[in-house]
C-alpha cells in the first residue's frame, strides 16, 4: 500500500488517524444519469437526454492499520468510526487543490488478521471535484471597458459574480454576457 493519504472532515488519514491508505477507485468520470422512456411493444428505449447529467461519484479507498494489542485495535476502530461519520470535504494528497463533498453511507466491514486490520470505505461524493473560490479583481476606469473572466473547469456549472463599486461614480447599464468556448 502507498503511504500517501487523504483529508476528510479536516483530519488527515495518516498524520491524524494513523492509517495507511490505498486508493482503489477514483474513476475518470461519474456515471451518467439515464433519462430514458421505455415504451411497451417498441424496441429499445427513447433517450430524452440532450446533454449529460451525472450521478454521484463513488470513490473507494482501503485503509490499513497495524496494532500491537486488541485494545489498541478497538480504540482505533472507534476513532475511525467517529472520523468517517457525517459529511465533509474529501481532499487527496496528490490533488491538494481540489476537493469532493463526500459522505459514507455504506457499512464498513473490517478485515482482520494477526496484528493488522483493513477496511474498505466507499465515499459517495457530488459528481465533480471543486476548487476553492477564485477571486479576480478588475479595475474598470473608463466607460465601455470590457473585462473577461476565464474559468478553468471542464463542466458547466453555476458561478457567483460579485460587483462592488469602490469609487464615487454611479454605475449604469452594466451588462454581463456568457460565451461558451467551442
Amino acid at each position: 500500500m502507498s503511504s500517501y493519504g487523504l483529508i476528510f472532515k479536516e483530519k488527515h488519514s495518516y498524520n491524524d488517524i494513523g492509517l495507511i491508505m490505498k486508493s482503489n477507485d477514483r474513476s475518470l468520470l461519474p456515471a451518467v444519469k439515464r433519462q430514458q422512456v421505455d415504451i411497451a411493444f417498441q424496441d429499445g428505449k427513447i433517450d430524452l437526454q440532450k446533454e449529460p447529467v451525472y450521478d454521484n461519484r463513488i470513490i473507494t479507498v482501503t485503509f490499513a492499520y497495524h496494532f500491537k494489542t486488541l485494545f489498541e485495535m478497538q480504540e482505533k476502530k472507534r476513532q475511525m468510526a467517529a472520523w468517517l461519520s457525517g459529511t465533509g470535504r474529501l481532499v487527496f494528497d496528490d490533488e491538494p487543490n481540489k476537493f469532493y463533498v463526500a459522505k459514507v453511507f455504506e457499512s464498513i466491514p473490517i478485515e482482520q488478521s494477526l496484528r493488522r486490520m483493513a477496511v474498505q470505505v466507499l465515499f459517495e461524493c457530488q459528481p465533480f471535484a471543486y476548487s476553492d473560490a477564485i477571486m479576480q479583481v478588475f479595475r474598470i476606469t473608463q466607460q465601455g471597458q470590457m473585462v473577461t473572466l476565464d474559468v478553468d473547469g471542464n463542466v458547466r456549472t453555476c458561478g457567483k459574480i460579485t460587483l462592488r463599486n469602490t469609487g464615487t461614480s454611479t454605475l449604469n447599464n452594466i451588462t454581463f454576457s456568457r460565451e461558451r468556448e467551442k
